[in-house]
């Protein structure tokens, strides 16, 4: 896949996606119908995200098992997943370019350090609507500049780059804004993350898909790496079927 993703491609695996998981997707749209007219858009974001993208080597860090075999990391550009900031910031002392969440797992992060990224991808659905609300509001008082996703068809001031899970999503928009190469790490590999208790069944089909997304992206598309996997079938994905 040399062109950027195309939106036709992920109605396709979305559809499967609704099939497989006994979620409401339906409540998505809520936060459309609440928040369009409180997100202040800027085409300087979209331009942000190009400059920190476009043509370069990308590491994609998610909040995986792999993570604890991480040493060396060199790219031109860190994407770093939700929950996966934590990891990087203070154990890896690294910095993100372009953080992607779905605000799970930024939960308790201060403003002023979330302002200091230089662009926040957030994506919102239906079950996140409240710290939707009290982010937004954030952004706008303490200036965190941040671009808007949604897993709906997109309308204005929301985007859709493709991907489900934060990891997964992180990938496909790294490669929306024409990334030269993106080495992922901490999705993909391994189907689910170490937990202290074994995760609802609905998180481990998440994380599964996600890692099957990730997968695919890369028997697809060779500028899409997985330096810590261990080997994986580029033969079969159920959405092909």
């Amino acid at each position: 896949m040399k062109e950027k993703f195309k939106p036709g491609e992920w109605t396709k695996i979305f559809s499967w996606i609704r099939e497989l998981l006994p979620l409401n997707f339906a409540i998505d749209d809520l936060p459309l119908k609440i928040f369009s007219g409180n997100i202040n858009y800027s085409t300087r974001l979209f331009e942000r995200a190009y400059d920190l993208i476009e043509g370069k080597g990308v590491a994609v860090i998610a909040a995986g098992p792999e993570l604890a075999e991480l040493r060396d990391l060199h790219a031109d550009s860190l994407v770093v997943a939700d929950a996966a900031f934590k990891y990087v910031t203070y154990e890896l002392d690294l910095s993100p370019d372009l953080l992607i969440t779905d605000l799970d797992g930024i939960e308790g992060i201060e403003a002023n350090l979330l302002r200091e990224i230089p662009l926040l991808i957030v994506h919102l659905h239906g079950d996140n609507v409240e710290r939707a609300r009290i982010f937004i509001g954030e952004a706008s008082s303490h200036g965190i500049k941040a671009l808007f996703t949604t897993q709906q068809p997109p309308s204005f001031p929301f985007f859709n780059f493709g991907g489900f899970t934060d990891g997964d999503r992180a990938v496909f928009t790294s490669l929306f804004f024409g990334a030269r190469e993106v080495s992922v790490y901490g999705v993909g590999e391994s189907q689910l993350m170490h937990h202290r208790s074994p995760p609802s069944e609905i998180k481990a089909r998440k994380y599964w898909i996600g890692s099957m997304l990730v997968k695919w992206l890369a028997c697809r598309d060779k500028r899409v790496k997985i330096p810590l996997a261990k080997g994986y079938d580029c033969s079969w994905f159920p959405w092909e079927a």
